[in-house]
C-alpha cells in the first residue's frame, strides 16, 4: 500500500514520523468532484475515548481500504465511521459505520504501518462508485496521494514521481 508518511526507525534520532519529504505542495480538493468523491474521512473511536482520524478509500460497494494505525492501535476500534466528501458530512446517506475490520503488513512486528478494510453497514460505494485496487509500483510512475492529512482539515492532494523503494515502502 502507498504510504503518505515515511517509516522513520525510533533510532535514528529524529523525533517525528510525519514529515514531508522535499517541498509540501498538497493543495486543497474538491472533495465532492467525481475525481475524489470515493475518498473517505474515518473517524474510529477507541474504548477508553481517543479518537484517530484518517483516510480511507471506497475499493468496493462497502469495502474501504485504510492504513492500519487508523482503526487498530494494538486494539481494534470499538466505532468506526466513514464519511464520503467531508469531515463534517452531515447527509446520513454518506455516512456508514464500519461492522468488520481487519488489518495486515508485510511487517508483522509493526502492524501500525500495514495496511487495513473496513467493511461497511451499507454500501456506500453503490451511489458513489469506488476505486480499484492495485499494488503496482515502481520507480518513476506518477501517483497521486489524496487525504484528510492531520494537520489540514479538508482534503489535500499532492502529484509527484516514485523516486524510490525500500522494504516495501514508496518514495
Amino acid at each position: 500500500m502507498l504510504e503518505a508518511e515515511p517509516f522513520i526507525p525510533t533510532n535514528s534520532g529524529s523525533t517525528s514520523i510525519r514529515q514531508i519529504i522535499g517541498s509540501d505542495d498538497r493543495y486543497t480538493t474538491a472533495s465532492n468532484s467525481e475525481e475524489y468523491r470515493h475518498t473517505c474521512y474515518i473517524l474510529s473511536i477507541y474504548e477508553d475515548g481517543s479518537a484517530v482520524g484518517g483516510t480511507g478509500f471506497l475499493i468496493g460497494p462497502n469495502t474501504v481500504a485504510t492504513s492500519a494505525h487508523v482503526i487498530c492501535n494494538g486494539k481494534f476500534a470499538s466505532t468506526v465511521k466513514v464519511y464520503l466528501e467531508s469531515k463534517n458530512q452531515t447527509d446520513s446517506n454518506k455516512i456508514a459505520n464500519g461492522v468488520q475490520m481487519i488489518v495486515g503488513s508485510v511487517d508483522t512486528n509493526n502492524i501500525k504501518n500495514g495496511w487495513g478494510l473496513i467493511e461497511l453497514d451499507k454500501p456506500l460505494g453503490n451511489t458513489a462508485g469506488y476505486y480499484g485496487f492495485s499494488a503496482a509500483g515502481s520507480v518513476g510512475k506518477d501517483v497521486i496521494l489524496t487525504g484528510f492529512h492531520g494537520d489540514k482539515d479538508v482534503m489535500s492532494t499532492s502529484k509527484g514521481k516514485i523516486t524510490d523503494i525500500q522494504n516495501n515502502v514508496l518514495y
